[in-house]
C-alpha cells in the first residue's frame, strides 16, 4: 500500500478518535446587561466580568448563575437563572427569570446578554426557543436573539458582545396587557467540531408600571454520535485490505 493511502486511513482513525472532548476547566457562564444606562454583570462563581456593577452569585452549583432579588435603576429582577448545560447527550444554554418589574414612572430600554463556552462537540444541529407575557400595561417589546460560535469566544462581557454566527432571532410587541409570546425555532445547521460557545441576547421595553413575567429563551444542541474506538479500528482496517486487494488486483 502506498504512502499516501496509509496517512489518510491513519487520519481518519485519529480524527475520530479526538472527537471525544471533556469540558475545559475554564468554561464561564457570564452575564451583562444595561438598564437605561445603568451598567450590570454577573458570572458564574463570581469570576471577574469587568463591565459596570458586579452583581453576585447567589447559586453555589457549578454552571448555574442565580441572581437574588435586585434592583437596578427602577427596574425590580426576582428569581433570574441562567444555566449552561453540557453533553452529552445535549448542550443547553438557558436564561430564565420569574418577574421583571419597570417601577418607575417612565419607560426603560433594557439590553442582556448570556454566554458560555466550551461546549461538547461535535454539532450540527441547534434549536432555539424563547416565551413569556407581559402584564399591566400594553406597549411593552422584545427582541430575542441566539449565537452560535465555533471558535469558542467568551460573550456577554458586555450587553453587545455576541461573538460568533447569528442563529435566529424573534421581535414581538404586546398590543394588550396581558399579552404572551412563543417562539421555536429549528432546526439550524451549525458545523461545531472543536470545543465552542454560545449566546443569548434580550433587548426589552417595558412602559411605566410594565411586567414581564415567566421569561425564559434557550439554545441546544445534541452531541452528535463518536464512532466506538473498536469501530474506527475495524474501519481502518478494513480500508487498509481494500487498499491492499485494489493494489493487488492492479498489479496482476
Amino acid at each position: 500500500m502506498s504512502g499516501n493511502c496509509k496517512k489518510y486511513v491513519l487520519s481518519v482513525v485519529v480524527s475520530g478518535l479526538m472527537t471525544v472532548v471533556t469540558p475545559a476547566s475554564h468554561a464561564t457562564l457570564m452575564l451583562s446587561g444595561t438598564v437605561s444606562g445603568t451598567n450590570f454583570c454577573a458570572s458564574d462563581q463570581n469570576v471577574g466580568c469587568g463591565f459596570g456593577g458586579v452583581i453576585g452569585d447567589a447559586n453555589p452549583a457549578l454552571n448555574q448563575l442565580g441572581l437574588n432579588v435586585v434592583t437596578i435603576n427602577g427596574v425590580q429582577v426576582f428569581g433570574s437563572l441562567q444555566i449552561a448545560t453540557y453533553g452529552p447527550p445535549t448542550n443547553v444554554l438557558n436564561s430564565s427569570s420569574l418577574q421583571i418589574i419597570n417601577t418607575n414612572n417612565f419607560a426603560v430600554d433594557i439590553l442582556v446578554a448570556v454566554s458560555a463556552t466550551d461546549f461538547i462537540p461535535p454539532s450540527t444541529a441547534a434549536f432555539t426557543s424563547g416565551s413569556g407575557t407581559f402584564q399591566n400595561v400594553a406597549g411593552s417589546t422584545i427582541d430575542l436573539l441566539w449565537w452560535n460560535d465555533p471558535t469558542n469566544q467568551q460573550g456577554a462581557e458586555d450587553p453587545n458582545d455576541t461573538p460568533g454566527n447569528l442563529l435566529d432571532s424573534f421581535s414581538f410587541v404586546s398590543l394588550t396587557a396581558p399579552l404572551s409570546f412563543a417562539h421555536n425555532g429549528g432546526p439550524f445547521a451549525v458545523l461545531d467540531l472543536l470545543p465552542y460557545s454560545m449566546t443569548l441576547q434580550f433587548h426589552i421595553t417595558l412602559p411605566a408600571g410594565a411586567e414581564l413575567v415567566s421569561r425564559g429563551q434557550t439554545v441546544n444542541k445534541d452531541v452528535a454520535a463518536v464512532p466506538e474506538p473498536a469501530s474506527l479500528l475495524l474501519l481502518g482496517t478494513g480500508l487498509i485490505m481494500l487498499a491492499w486487494r485494489f493494489r493487488k488486483a492492479s498489479v496482476a
